[in-house]
């Protein structure tokens, strides 16, 4: 089995099915289906909490159980069942789940909503499994003989249907897209549909295989000993951010738009156009009193266009340690309620997400246990936002050693996520960060959350630090813009080039080292005498 590797152990005979997987309907002259568990209490299906290491699984009666921090949100144990319970599905949220049964009759629980179910339709062969499209409003059903049944916002993509199959369908998983699938069979054989891509299977293994999960870089398949068996992407393969191939989404009236309009010297319009022409990052936050009413708006004017907007979140509590940069919210349950304000805006749609810049590397003013509650909140965010569609990258800064900053993102739940961001706001080359990144990449395969991607904000760093010592950071002179924003990078582990400062937005009443300098703007104010000297290359 090449490319394949043992994981850890969970449980006996599981039928592994995680949110996100798509399926399609059909019919086929199929083997013999799996006989139905004549244990009730027999675990039949298995369910990952998106975007933390809970799980839940569920027994053929129904019954729920919860692990790793998983909540229960109910079950079917002590109802009568006409048919047991086959599998389960989590919602993208991970704060609800569906439980199905043999006939194709589905129970909802917690946010999960009802969306229709084959119940009280004939089937030819019983259904094996469920999976929650990557909004979480719609499912499919699946049956051994790979016929799909589709609903809600669920589309069809392909299937086993009117194939010969040796062995009965036993589970599928979906890409993160969820524009395509695979299924599997008892032998563990793979069938790729959509934009999923084949990356091997257990042939020759025996009929041993009970289901297929997806994970971050690739797919497991279960035995029915408790074992998985993993296929990762292949080295330098297309990373599943959902990146791949988009256009960025150009917000209207930035600091460059408004300056054209306004009163300014006409012999900065050349070099204004030229930042006011690019797509730049949203920076959310206190700042709106509804952002998930800000996010719906940018997602739906770039959905409309077919691009995808970059979201930056920059309202950690404690953000910037009191410095020029300070703010953010003042409790954890604030920030969390933000967190998900924002994951509702983006309600499934593409979306880069930037979370929280300077949050692992301005950590002077923290203590143990404050930095232990920053990165519970950053690995809230991850969870809560890494859904299909939606590239999340927790920010990495350009100067921290790659082993201790790796190591910081890993507790921060960057194994949820895309990866991670560098230079955010910063001058540093974008060949000189490259290899940064790279060497945090590595630095995280030791922590067990390799496979990661990086973007690099290139908005500044054309020139360089321009000569400027490394130490210095704020408003600084001799910089020029960077790199235009695109996701041909031309490096496998670089998902893009952003813009994710503006250029031209001051960083404070500051100069070089961070001295303070009153004739500077304050942090985030339009400066157009700045920007002007940023687009002619001599800040």
């Amino acid at each position: 089995m090449p490319h394949a590797r043992r994981i850890a152990r969970i449980t006996g005979g599981l039928s592994m099915i995680l949110p996100a997987a798509v399926l399609a309907a059909g019919t086929a002259s199929p083997p013999a289906a799996a006989a139905a568990p004549t244990d009730p209490t027999a675990i039949v299906g298995v369910a990952g909490d998106p975007g933390t290491l809970g799980y839940w699984t569920t027994a053929a009666n129904g019954g729920v159980f919860s692990y790793n921090g998983a909540h229960f949100y109910g079950s079917t144990g002590g109802i009568h069942l006409a048919q047991p319970i086959v599998g389960m599905a989590a919602t993208p949220s991970g704060k609800g789940y569906w439980l199905v049964a043999s006939d194709g009759g589905v129970f909802s629980y917690g946010d999960a909503r009802f969306h229709g179910s084959t119940g009280g339709i004939h089937l030819a062969q019983p259904i094996v499994g469920m999976a929650s499209t990557p909004t979480g409003n719609g499912y499919w059903l699946v049956a051994s003989d790979g016929g799909i049944f589709s609903f809600g916002d669920a589309r069809f993509h392909g299937s086993t249907g009117c194939v010969h199959l040796a062995q009965p369908i036993v589970g599928m998983a979906a890409t993160p897209t969820g524009n395509g699938y695979w299924l599997v069979a008892s032998d563990g054989g793979i069938f790729s549909f959509g934009d999923a891509h084949f990356l091997g299977s257990t042939a020759g293994y025996g009929d041993r295989i009970v289901g297929m999960a997806r994970v971050p870089a690739g797919y497991v398949l279960g035995d029915a000993y408790g074992a998985g068996i993993s296929f990762p992407l292949p080295p330098g393969s297309a990373h599943s951010s959902g990146l791949g191939g988009a256009t960025f989404y150009t917000e209207p009236g930035t600091g460059a738009q408004v300056a054209l309009t306004t009163d300014h010297s006409p012999s900065d319009d050349a070099a204004l156009e030229k930042i006011a022409s690019q797509p730049t990052a949203i920076w959310l936050g206190p700042q709106y009193s509804n952002n998930q009413a800000v996010v719906n708006q940018y997602e739906s004017a770039a959905t409309a266009q077919g691009r995808v907007p970059i979201f930056v979140l920059y309202a950690i509590p404690d953000r910037d340690c009191g410095s020029y940069s300070s703010g953010g919210y003042s409790s954890d349950a604030a920030y969390e309620q933000f967190v998900d304000q924002v994951a509702a805006g983006i309600a499934g749609r593409r979306a880069a997400v930037i979370v929280e810049p300077d949050s692992l590397t301005v950590t002077s003013c923290l203590s143990s246990a404050q930095f232990a509650d920053r990165t519970a909140l950053l690995h809230y965010a991850s969870q809560h936002l890494s859904v299909a569609g939606t590239s999340v990258y927790l920010d990495a800064g350009n100067w921290v050693a790659p082993a201790t900053i790796a190591s910081r993102l890993a507790q921060s739940g960057v194994a949820l996520d895309a990866g991670f961001a560098v230079n955010v706001a910063g001058a540093q080359p974008t060949d000189a960060m490259e290899t940064y990144g790279a060497s945090i990449v590595s630095a995280l395969g030791a922590d067990g959350a390799g496979g990661r991607h990086f973007v690099i904000d290139t908005a500044i760093n054309g020139n360089g630090m321009a000569g400027n010592p490394s130490s210095y950071w704020c408003n600084l002179s001799g910089l020029g813009l960077g790199h235009v924003p695109t996701t041909s990078t031309g490096d496998p582990l670089v998902d893009a080039f952003m813009w994710i400062v503006y250029p031209g937005n001051s960083d404070g009443q500051c100069r070089g080292p961070g001295t303070y300098d009153a004739s500077a703007p304050p942090a985030g104010t339009f400066w157009i005498s700045y920007a002007v000297a940023l687009a002619d290359g001599h800040s």
